[in-house]
């Protein structure tokens, strides 16, 4: 099917085509795409929602289905408008090729609500926790915990999975997913698909319709917003994100050194108390304490220095009268001999 053909088959089916703003989406399409390939359905290059705004206007201005500008590049080769403004994904790097709108090509949808996402079961894989950027709930039922990663966005980043572990009620929803198939007990994990496969036209709704214009069909305009997915979920969005459990064997949800009355009090009670408590007593503080009295030092690394600067102040001391002995000596006996004649001239 052509670009246009593609555009308005997702839309038929109450979604857009597919749009890939960055590497955590990129990464998220690419379980979809290796297992559209391992099952065959797909061998060749898809649409994706990037197109040219303005088509043979060829002022170069892309943006994707939803009118958010491209902020992370993939592109295979330059983009040069030549009759081209519609563009494709490798179906093995996932990587862009601007190409004429009319090609015609399997497509890839995402849908625009996120209820419509499906979260399936995978015993065959799990997320690594050490990789993932991810965030934790406590206390939820697995199904909550369903529930939260179909809605949870963080730093506009979705939930692409979840691993839920059903002896602690711990959920953790992954923004950035990394997997591994060496998997720890008792944690289940979910993946979560926003995608779908749509090979030719013809399942359409309106299966009279075909599109062969060379330009892309936009609804957007070189300073559009990016178009907001709208939400049709009868669930409540909660945004509590608690710290991953702790992993030490003895660890709880008290925490050492808080006062009785912490989790009954008012954030301006916690904050009067820890402004409290970390007050410092100048006067104990040891420069306050070495204005009144020197500091004794017991340790014997002092002692061995100080006994070591003495023995050499008197090695020094020494040394200078040894050397002036016999200069001594005589100046003495001079003085003596002075006064024995001042005696003798008395007389």
């Amino acid at each position: 099917m052509s670009w246009n053909e593609a555009s308005v088959e997702c839309q038929t089916r109450g979604g857009r085509l597919l749009n890939i703003y960055d590497e955590v989406r990129k990464i998220a399409t690419s379980y979809y795409v290796r297992h559209m390939k391992d099952s065959s359905f797909l061998s060749s290059a898809f649409w994706i929602g990037l197109h040219d705004v303005n088509g043979s206007n060829t002022d170069g201005i892309f943006k994707w289905s939803d009118c958010s500008a491209i902020t992370s590049s993939y592109w295979s080769t330059t983009p040069q408008a030549n009759g081209e403004y519609c563009v494709s994904a490798s179906q093995f790097d996932l990587s862009w090729k601007i190409r004429p709108c009319t090609d015609k090509l399997p497509a890839v949808c995402e849908n625009r609500q996120p209820c419509s996402c499906k979260l399936s079961f995978d015993s065959a894989n799990c997320a690594d926790l050490e990789t993932s950027v991810s965030s934790t709930k406590l206390g939820l039922s697995e199904e909550d915990c369903k529930t939260q990663c179909l809605l949870h966005v963080r730093s506009n980043e979705q939930c692409w999975g979840l691993s839920y572990d059903p002896t602690t009620s711990t959920c953790i929803l992954h923004e950035r997913l990394q997997t591994k198939n060496t998997c720890t007990l008792p944690l289940r994990y979910y993946r979560k698909a926003c995608f779908s496969y749509r090979a030719d036209p013809l399942s359409r709704e309106n299966t009279t319709y075909t599109n062969t214009d060379v330009n892309p069909e936009s609804v957007c305009t070189t300073g559009d917003d990016p178009i907001e997915p709208s939400i049709d979920c009868n669930y409540t969005l909660l945004v509590d994100i608690t710290p991953p459990p702790c992993s030490c064997p003895k660890c709880g949800s008290e925490v050492s050194g808080l006062p009785e009355f912490w989790g009954n009090s008012t954030l301006q009670e916690q904050i009067d108390w820890l402004v409290t408590s970390l007050k410092v007593d100048k006067t104990n503080t040891s420069i306050m304490r070495r204005r009144k009295y020197s500091a004794t030092d017991s340790r014997m690394t002092a002692a061995s220095i100080g006994y070591a600067g003495a023995a050499i102040l008197i090695l020094v001391v020494s040394g200078i009268v040894i050397l002036d002995m016999n200069r001594l000596w005589r100046d003495i006996k001079q003085a003596f001999k002075g006064v024995h004649m001042y005696i003798l001239n008395k007389k």
